[in-house]
């Protein structure tokens, strides 16, 4: 199955819930793993206190969306 998030094709959907930095549009990093995403918000848990963030898509940096 193709993986509408995975940034290249060797990416798989378990490669986006492993816990990673992410990136928002203003260089704040997050180390979080995916929770969902859709065409306008992204669910990330932060793997620091497991809490949820729910993100604007455009609010994540180019490489990371």
């Amino acid at each position: 199955m193709v993986c509408p998030l995975c940034v290249n094709a060797n990416e798989t959907i378990d490669d986006l819930v492993t816990p990673r930095e992410w990136t928002s549009s203003d260089e704040k990093p997050l180390k979080a793993e995916l929770v969902s995403a859709d065409e306008k918000i992204t669910e990330l848990k932060r793997s620091s206190d497991r809490r949820i963030f729910k993100i604007l898509l455009n609010k994540i940096s180019e490489d990371d969306q």
